[in-house]
C-alpha cells in the first residue's frame, strides 16, 4: 500500500516537459544545474567574502554565547539561539574567523541546494529551479552574508525548503513532505521567530482556504515544527524576561517601535548598496541599477504569476509569492530603519515565480527559443555583474573597521589589559570579543550595570572604555588614554584604563 500511495503521489506531480531541441535536452535534468549553481555561489564566498570580512558586532555577540574563550555578551529581547546553535561546532573548537567563515559558506551552499531541491518536482519547465536559484543567489547581500553569524540567509534558506515541501505535499502526499515541512519551519523558527510567524500566516491560509492544503496531517506537521523551533525562544522568555508578551514589548522598543512605518520602504531602497545598518537613514540613494532591478520585482513577480496561471502552475507559485511577500512587507512597513539583509527570506520566495517567468521565457516558442534565450543570458549575465562589483565593494569599504578589532586588540594587550578583563563603550563587543573581556554597559539596549557597578568591577579586574572622542565620560575622569590604531577612513579610536591597579 505504500508502495501505491507513493507512485499516485508521484504521478500527482506535474511532469516536466518532453524537449524538442538540444538546450531543452541539455536543461531536462535540473538538478546537476542546480548543483552548479550552489558550486559557483560557494565558490564565490569563499574567493571574495571569507578572506577579507572579519566578525562584526552582532557576529561577534553571537560567537560570545558558545565561545569556551570568551565571556557571553548580554543576548537582548530581539534575539534568539538559532545562530549560535548553528556555529557552536566550530566556534567551540577554533577562534578562527577564516575557519568559521568557509564552514558557513560551505554549509550554506548544501542549504541552498537542500532549500531549492523540492521545488524541482513542483515545476513543469525543468531550467526554473536553477534559474531562481541563480537569481537569488547572485544577489550581493546574499553572498556577503551566506558565510556569515547573522540569521537573514538561514531564516532564507530554511524557508525555501518549508514551503518547497509544503507545496509538494499539495501535490501529493508523502511523510516526506511532512518531515520537509515540519524540519523547515523548526529551523526558521529556532533561527529567528518574528520571521517564521510571517511566513506561518500565508500557509495557514492555503490550508483554510485550498482544498489541496486542507489536510489534518500537515496542519500538524507545521504547528509542531513551528512549536518545536520556538521552544527554546519561550523557555528563555520566562527565564530573562518575564514571559513572552514581555519580551516582545522590551523588543519592541529596542527595535524602536514596531507599528505601522511605511517609510521602511524608502529607507530600504537608500540601504540597497549599502550601508549595512541604515540607522538613522539619512544616506545616499542607491545607484540606478540597484533601483530599478529593486523597483522590479513587483513587475517580475505578478509576470511570473500571469505565467503561471496559463501554465497551471498558479497555485504552486503564488504560495512562495505571498510568502515572501508576508516577510517583506513585515520589514518595509514595520521599522523605522533598514538593513539590506532584512529582505533576503523575501528574495529567496520570490525568486520562484521570478524563475517560472525565465523558464517561460528560454523555454517559449520554438521559433524564438535561440534569440530569446540569448537574451535571457546577457541580462542575468549584467546581473550578476552587477551584484559581485557591489560585493567586492562591500567587502571592502564596510568591514574596513571591522578589521581593525585585532590590532585594536592587539594594542590594548599590549598596553597591560589581561583577562579577566570588561570593557564597555564603542565597539566594545567585537573588540571584546578578541581580547577575551566581558562586555558591561551602563547604558544603551545592552544595559546590563551601573555608573557605580562598572567602577566597583574595575576595582577587581581589568578595565577598558573605548570611544572615538579623545576624552572619557565625566565619571571616568582621570583614566589614562591610549590611542587605538585605527583604519584608513574611520574616525578615531581612543582607549581608556583606570590610574590604579586593579585587585585581584
Amino acid at each position: 500500500m505504500a508502495l501505491t500511495r507513493e507512485r499516485t503521489a508521484s504521478a500527482s506531480l506535474p511532469a516536466p516537459e518532453d524537449p524538442v531541441d538540444p538546450t531543452a535536452r541539455r536543461t531536462r535534468r535540473p538538478g546537476p544545474w542546480l548543483l552548479a549553481v550552489a558550486a559557483a555561489y560557494v565558490t564565490t564566498m569563499l574567493v571574495v567574502v571569507v578572506p577579507r570580512v572579519a566578525l562584526g558586532w552582532d557576529e561577534a555577540l553571537y560567537a560570545s554565547q558558545v565561545s569556551p574563550r570568551v565571556p557571553a555578551g548580554f543576548f537582548s529581547a530581539p534575539r534568539a539561539r538559532g545562530v549560535t546553535y548553528l556555529i557552536a561546532p566550530v566556534v567551540h573548537v577554533t577562534a578562527s574567523t577564516v575557519a568559521l567563515r568557509m564552514y558557513l559558506a560551505v554549509l550554506a551552499g548544501v542549504l541552498l541546494v537542500a532549500g531549492f531541491w523540492p521545488w524541482l518536482r513542483v515545476f513543469r519547465r525543468p531550467a526554473t529551479v536553477p534559474l531562481a536559484a541563480l537569481v537569488f543567489g547572485s544577489l550581493w547581500v546574499v553572498l556577503f552574508y551566506g558565510p556569515s553569524a547573522m540569521p537573514n540567509t538561514w531564516v532564507a534558506l530554511g524557508a525555501l525548503a518549508a514551503v518547497g515541501w509544503f507545496v509538494r505535499y499539495g501535490y501529493g502526499a508523502s511523510r516526506w513532505s511532512l518531515a520537509g515541512v515540519g524540519a523547515g519551519l523548526a529551523f526558521v523558527a529556532l533561527v529567528r521567530p518574528s520571521d517564521a510567524f510571517w511566513l506561518v500566516v500565508p500557509l495557514a491560509v492555503a490550508m483554510l482556504v485550498s482544498r489541496r492544503w486542507r489536510r489534518l496531517p500537515l496542519y500538524g506537521a507545521a504547528l509542531a515544527g513551528a512549536a518545536l523551533g520556538l521552544t527554546p525562544w519561550l523557555v528563555e522568555s520566562y527565564q530573562r524576561f518575564g514571559g513572552p508578551v514581555a519580551r516582545l514589548h522590551r523588543a519592541s522598543q529596542i527595535e524602536g517601535g514596531l507599528a505601522w512605518h511605511p517609510v521602511g520602504v524608502y529607507y530600504q531602497l537608500r540601504s540597497l548598496d549599502g550601508p549595512l545598518l541604515c540607522r538613522p537613514c539619512t544616506g545616499h540613494l542607491a545607484s540606478p541599477v540597484l533601483t530599478l532591478w529593486w523597483l522590479a520585482i513587483p513587475v517580475l513577480v505578478a509576470l511570473g504569476l500571469v505565467v503561471a496561471a496559463r501554465t497551471r502552475e498558479l497555485a504552486a507559485t503564488a504560495v512562495p509569492a505571498a510568502c515572501g511577500a508576508s516577510i517583506g512587507l513585515s520589514y518595509l512597513l514595520t521599522l523605522t530603519y533598514a538593513a539590506p539583509r532584512f529582505l533576503v527570506p523575501a528574495y529567496a520566495l520570490l525568486s520562484l515565480p521570478v524563475g517560472v517567468l525565465l523558464g517561460r521565457l528560454v523555454g517559449g516558442a520554438r521559433r524564438f527559443r535561440s534569440p530569446v534565450t540569448v537574451a535571457v543570458a546577457l541580462v542575468l549575465a549584467l546581473q550578476v555583474a552587477s551584484q559581485v562589483a557591489v560585493l567586492v565593494h562591500e567587502s571592502g569599504d564596510h568591514t574596513t573597521a571591522a578589521l581593525g578589532y585585532q590590532p585594536a586588540a592587539a594594542a590594548l594587550k599590549r598596553d597591560g589589559v589581561r583577562t579577566p578583563c570588561i570593557i564597555t563603550g564603542t565597539d566594545d563587543v567585537p573588540i571584546g570579543y578578541v581580547l577575551g573581556c566581558r562586555e558591561e554597559e551602563w547604558r544603551g539596549h545592552n544595559q546590563n550595570t551601573t555608573k557605580a557597578g562598572l567602577l566597583a568591577t574595575a576595582r577587581h579586574e581589568d578595565a577598558v572604555y573605548v570611544s572615538h572622542r579623545a576624552k572619557p565620560p565625566g565619571f571616568l575622569r582621570g583614566w589614562r588614554r591610549h590611542p587605538l590604531p585605527t583604519p584608513r577612513g574611520e574616525h578615531r579610536w581612543f582607549a581608556f584604563t583606570p590610574p590604579w591597579e586593579p585587585i585581584r
